[in-house]
This record gives C-alpha cells, sequence and structure tokens, in this order.
C-alpha cells in the first residue's frame, strides 16, 4: 500500500436501498475513502438524475453522461475515475472517453440483474468490481475485465452496543423468499423483529387480484407461468397473514437501522438472489451482502444463509452461524435465544474479525495496489 494519496472523481449516489433519503453509501464509502485522506472530488448522480426532465429516459442517459464529462473535465491529474452507475443512467461513451484520461473503476452489487444494469457499459471500464464469486462469469461473458471486491463495513459508523434488547431482529426488503422464512418463525413463536422495504400489505387493486383472481385463472395459464401466479398468490397471502397477526415495521432511517443492529442479540441474513428477479429461477445465487459486515461489526451474532463464500470470511459456527433451510433456521434460532453464553461467544469473535479485516478501508487499500499493479496510479 502506497503512501501517495489519490485524485479521484467520484460518481455515487447516498442511497442503496429504495428507502427515501438514505445516504448509506456515504456513510460507509465516501466517508472511508474521505477519512484515507485522498483527494475527493464527490458528483452526485442520483440528485442530476432526478432534476433532468425529459421525457425520454434513454434522452436522460444522453444528458447524464454528458454532465458527468463536463464536471470530470473541469480540472486535470486525475488519477482514478470511480464510479457507481448502471447502464440505466449512462451510456459506454462515458468510460470510451475516460479511457483515455485516466483508468476507470465501476462497482457493482446487483450483477443478479447483469443483463439489465451492466452488461452495456461493462466492456468500456478498466476494472468492474462484483461483490460474489458467481458474477465473474457474468463479465466473462461479455470480454470485460472484472475483479472480486466483497461488501465491508464502516466501523465509525457501526457501533457494539453493549446493552442489546432486540432477541432476533431481521432489517431489509421483502425480497424473494424472505417473507416465508419469517413467516415460519413467527409461527413457531420466535419473537422476530422486522423492519423494511415492501412488509407492509395495502388493500389495493394489485393485492386484490393477487389472492383472488389469480387462484380462478391459474388452470388457464401454461404450466410456467402457472408458477409464477401461485407464487405471488402464495407471497401476498404471507404478507397478509404476517401484518394482521404480527407487528410488521416500516423501513428505518440510516442511524436508526445502525442503532436496531447494535441493539440485536442475534440479526438475521438472507442473501439469496435470482436472476433478474425470477423467483422461478433455479439458479439460486447465494453470496455474501451488507449485511453479512453490518451485523457483526455491530456485535450482533450473524444467523445467515449458508453460502460457500462464507468461509472465506468468517468461521461457521465459530463467528457466526449459518443455516441451509427453513428447519435448521427454526432450530438454531431457538437455541441461541436461549444459551447467552454461547451467542456471546459467537458475536464477540464475529466482531474482532469483521473489525479486523473487513473494513472498507481494508477493500479500498487492496483495489487501490490492485490498480496500481495493473495502471500505475500512484506513479
Amino acid at each position: 500500500m502506497s503512501s501517495k494519496k489519490l485524485k479521484i472523481f467520484l460518481v455515487m449516489s447516498g442511497s442503496a436501498t429504495a428507502i427515501q433519503d438514505s445516504e448509506i453509501m456515504y456513510l460507509n464509502i465516501l466517508d472511508t475513502l474521505k477519512n484515507l485522506s485522498h483527494d475527493i472530488t464527490h458528483y452526485d448522480f442520483g440528485s442530476k438524475w432526478n432534476d433532468i426532465k425529459v421525457s425520454s429516459d434513454d434522452e436522460k442517459k444522453e444528458i447524464l453522461t454528458s454532465d458527468i464529462l463536463e464536471e470530470f473535465k473541469k480540472d486535470e491529474g486525475y488519477d482514478l475515475f470511480l464510479s457507481f452507475l448502471a447502464d440505466l443512467y449512462v451510456t459506454p461513451e462515458l468510460y470510451k472517453e475516460i479511457k483515455n484520461i485516466c483508468p476507470s473503476v465501476n462497482w457493482t452489487c446487483n450483477s443478479h440483474q447483469f443483463d439489465d444494469l451492466h452488461k452495456e457499459i461493462s466492456p468500456y471500464v478498466d476494472l468492474n468490481t462484483y461483490i460474489s464469486l458467481d458474477h465473474k462469469d457474468l463479465y466473462d461473458s461479455v470480454n470485460a475485465k472484472s475483479y472480486w471486491m466483497p461488501m465491508a463495513a464502516n466501523p465509525s459508523f457501526y457501533k457494539n452496543n453493549k446493552d442489546k434488547d432486540i432477541d432476533l431482529s431481521f432489517i431489509g426488503s421483502a425480497y424473494g423468499k424472505r417473507p416465508y422464512y419469517l413467516w415460519r418463525l413467527l409461527q413457531s413463536g420466535l419473537d422476530v423483529g422486522i423492519n423494511g422495504f415492501g412488509w407492509g400489505f395495502d388493500k389495493n387493486l394489485s393485492n386484490f387480484l393477487r389472492l383472488y383472481i389469480y387462484p380462478l385463472a391459474i388452470p388457464f395459464f401454461n404450466d410456467s407461468s402457472k408458477l409464477h401466479y401461485i407464487e405471488a398468490n402464495s407471497r401476498t397471502n404471507i404478507l397478509k397473514l404476517l401484518n394482521s397477526s404480527f407487528k410488521v415495521g416500516e423501513p428505518l432511517s440510516d442511524n436508526e437501522y445502525a442503532d436496531a443492529l447494535s441493539r440485536s442479540k442475534i440479526t438475521l441474513n438472507f442473501p439469496e438472489s435470482r436472476v433478474n428477479h425470477d423467483y422461478m429461477n433455479p439458479h439460486v445465487i447465494k453470496g455474501i451482502n451488507f449485511r453479512d459486515f453490518e451485523a457483526p461489526m455491530s456485535g450482533a451474532m450473524l444467523m445467515t444463509q449458508f453460502s460457500k463464500e462464507l468461509e472465506f470470511f468468517y468461521k461457521d459456527e465459530e463467528e457466526v452461524v449459518s443455516f441451509h433451510n427453513e428447519h435448521d433456521l427454526i432450530d438454531k434460532c431457538r437455541f441461541y435465544t436461549l444459551n447467552d453464553e454461547s451467542r456471546v461467544k459467537i458475536a464477540e469473535a464475529g466482531y474482532k474479525r469483521a473489525i479486523a479485516e473487513h473494513t472498507w478501508e481494508n477493500r479500498f487499500n487492496k483495489l487501490f495496489d490492485v490498480l496500481d499493479d495493473l495502471y500505475n496510479i500512484y506513479s
């Protein structure tokens, strides 16, 4: 790691979720880069995108691409163009032009939506980062250079509160099979605090169709479509039951989120995703996500879905606990909510590992060393 400080043009917005006014990315990544004393010029593409008032998204992409280039060229001597962009926002022309000036890196975390988000621009980026090993083949398929840069957490934001008054928590969206898993835990008598986007149940036309019309129409669809409508009906029924029988919380602000993690004895995580959100797709991606680092760094015992990648970061059953299915999840949640000594021992070990190895500072220092080997960015 060089002692030289880099001059970086950073293109990112604050939110990694659908939660309004979230700045979780700034609190993790922008603050880390500033703490490393790099010279950062920050361009908030999210605000600019919202300010562009044209009817066509393609036209918005052209305008945003031009504006980023204009701002970038106002100064000289950048060592790195670091972006958090997708095909939805810019055209490949951005990276084609940047290539003649300095190396470019585009950070990605939703490669399970690769065809929609990254397929177009990634071949023109000097180095694309991805968070799960399964994603490398996607970049290889379009001859795009890529680098595995797992998620991490910022210890300046996530704190280990010794006074933990939440037995079990899940804080995240109602994505995929998460409603089913949490419904089964609650059915089993375990008290789970749930907060996040999409957990509410509204009496609207969409839910009416899923609950009452889909079952009538299912016999008339082909076999493949039947499964999709059955899944939608089941999912909606579970959300209705969750809201009628249990307390389901709203999305939390960034500070409320960090506070809830720090007060949790056990935090649950369900990192599985499906290609293009197709829940019937047999290819299930089980990688590692934000919560796998945020929870241990907050002093909670992490209970997460088993992934082959987990062994790269933690010792299972010693620093975190993984589960393989709903029955395994229920059994382990019961055990660790009743056995404080075992839970605390694992939580403390996970905290020490996260603080020592899984910070954004460590991740970026390693990335910059790789870039120096490739492009001499420290020269």
